[in-house]
């Protein structure tokens, strides 16, 4: 058949077949309950007994008249049980709805076996006794009672209506006790059930406690692990920069995060000194894009939250605001464990760049000190050594500098020679290593530099000097210095580190012995030196 468009309804063979959606999974059927196995076994004896009595030939010892009525109560009893039997088994209805629906039948029946068994003495007596205590196991208190008391009237009047039929009777107070030890009996056994369902309750609520908390150590303990890992990886090393991604990487997890970001502003210079982020999470720069001020998160719906905060350090913890939210206080204490121990690490990184940056520099002019100069110098003729390169050295003094002490002040000297250290940076390249040597001596390293580019810098170190007005006792720029410069080249002018210092040193003291303020080049090996 086709539709108006003309094409086919039919599914073609090159068409894949769809699918067909998954069977959703049987729930798990209700396993019973011992009370529910008990009132089964229960109903099964009292099918068991009746079958007895009649097998035996018990059912003779019964008047004839009062037999039928036994029959009938056989009759209701099996087949309420057949339909118990197939309600709690089959159909896994709960005990309480089939004893509910079983107990109109069950009195009916229980009624019938009373009358019918008063003649000999009243055995369905122990139905009833059994009717009230299944009914005490399984119903609420309140339902159980009322069950109770319906068996013990039913069975009341099953002996009041056999005995006016003329039946043999036991004295009416016996009945009566009995009747009433039902109820009692009825009672304290329900009594007893709830009291017993309420201590399993109890035990059962300690136990999911116990289990809550020893869910909740668990997780404490993997998080105090995971802090301690952190911290560990914190202060295993000084360079922040290495280990700042894998750091954000174990926040973010043991947070259980999708992405954060993290950083720690320097307050007194007002510069970010770290940053790392996670997950891709990104940050943006608010303020004077010239300046590296606070990081936010790039997302307008990222939040940061300050952890850590001293006179020095701000350590910021960025992600999404819903996330910010979802924390608990747990989780916020150990961030702002880790803050601290990253606020701690960070200080501690600052000091160890210091110590190290104050042992090879000097404190006065800020250039690289004496045992620093001869470190690099080492490398630098050791490097030109192995690439057939070459490595120049500078060795400059200034010129009558203890007048200008004596004249100006010791101030205006360290003043002076602070600006000549300034001066001699801004004439070198970023490879080449000032340094100052000791006293007014300082020292230039030049990698890669032969003997004239060598002198073409110094003439310029020279030029400098010379136009520069230094500042006096007063600080008034008036005072004018001049330097004398020693050059030296490896390998045209010394084969070795310690001849190479020799040698600028020579070249140094043969500039000042000719008349100062010039720059002297020391002779190759075998010719006379230049003077320029």
């Amino acid at each position: 058949m086709q539709d108006r468009t003309g094409s086919s309804n039919r599914q073609t063979a090159a068409e894949p077949r769809r699918p067909s959606p998954p069977l959703a999974p049987r729930p798990p059927r209700r396993r019973l309950t011992l009370n529910e196995i008990v009132y089964l076994v229960a109903r099964a004896v009292l099918g068991l007994v009746f079958v007895l009595v009649f097998v035996t030939g018990e059912i003779a010892l019964i008047p004839a008249v009062f037999r039928p009525a036994l029959f009938v109560a056989f009759a209701l009893s099996t087949t309420t049980t057949i339909g118990v039997l197939v309600a709690t088994v089959g159909l896994r209805k709960p005990a309480e709805w089939v004893l509910r629906v079983a107990a109109i039948p069950d009195l009916v029946a229980i009624a019938l076996a009373v009358y019918a068994s008063q003649a000999i003495g009243d055995p369905a007596f122990v139905w009833v006794i059994g009717f009230a205590i299944v009914n005490a196991l399984i119903l609420p208190i309140g339902e159980s009672l009322v069950m109770t008391a319906a068996v013990a009237i039913v069975h009341l009047g099953a002996y009041i209506y056999a005995t006016r039929s003329g039946a043999a009777a036991v004295p009416w107070a016996t009945e009566v006790s009995k009747s009433v030890g039902v109820i009692v009996l009825g009672y304290f056994a329900a009594d007893a059930v709830r009291r017993q369902t309420t201590r399993e309750a109890e035990i059962v609520a300690r136990q999911e406690a116990i289990a809550g908390l020893n869910a909740q150590l668990q997780r404490r303990l993997e998080d105090l692990t995971a802090v301690y890992e952190i911290a560990e990886l914190i202060h295993s090393s000084l360079d922040f920069e290495s280990t700042g991604t894998q750091l954000v990487d174990r926040i973010c997890h043991l947070l259980e995060l999708p992405g954060c970001g993290l950083t720690v502003r320097d307050k007194q210079r007002d510069i970010t000194l770290f940053t790392a982020t996670s997950g891709g999470f990104q940050f943006q720069r608010w303020g004077d894009p010239a300046r590296q001020d606070c990081l936010v998160g790039a997302d307008p719906e990222d939040a940061c939250i300050a952890l850590h905060e001293n006179e020095r350090v701000t350590v910021v913890f960025c992600s999404r605001e819903e996330n910010l939210e979802r924390m608990g206080l747990e989780d916020k204490l150990v961030l702002q464990t880790l803050a601290g121990e990253l606020a701690v690490a960070m200080d501690k990184a600052r000091l160890y760049s210091l110590t190290k940056r104050l042992s090879i520099t000097d404190e006065l002019t800020g250039l690289y000190n004496f045992r620093h100069m001869h470190d690099r110098l080492h490398e630098e003729v050791e490097r030109a050594r192995r690439y057939d390169g070459t490595a120049s050295l500078l060795m400059m003094d200034v010129d009558h500098f203890k007048q200008l002490n004596d004249r100006e002040g010791h101030v205006a000297g360290d003043r002076a020679l602070a600006d000549l250290g300034a001066l001699l940076v801004s004439c070198v390249r970023q490879t080449d290593v000032a340094a100052r040597y000791g006293g007014e001596e300082f020292a230039v390293i030049l990698p890669e530099t032969d003997v004239e580019q060598a002198q073409i810098v110094a003439d310029k170190v020279l030029d400098a000097v010379s136009r520069h007005a230094f500042l006096d006792a007063t600080g008034v720029a008036r005072v004018r210095l001049t330097v004398s410069i020693g050059v030296a080249t490896f390998p045209a002018h010394a084969g070795q580190e310690s001849e190479l210092v020799r040698r600028a040193d020579t070249a140094l003291y043969e500039a000042k012995r000719l008349g100062r303020a010039r720059v002297h080049v020391a002779s190759v090996l075998g010719e006379a030196e230049s003077l320029s």
